[in-house]
């Protein structure tokens, strides 16, 4: 993922709310996985 362990922290810190779609989708990658948003009507 080459990322440093600071940034490693901040995306698996659950109080965050600075995590963006980017970030996400790269580390889904870097564990074989995929990431898929859904909007759906209130």
């Amino acid at each position: 993922m080459h990322t440093s362990h600071s940034v490693l922290d901040r995306l698996l810190d659950e109080t965050d709310t600075g995590l963006t779609i980017d970030t996400l989708s790269r580390a889904a990658q870097a564990l074989s996985y995929r990431v898929g948003v859904e909007l759906a009507a209130a």
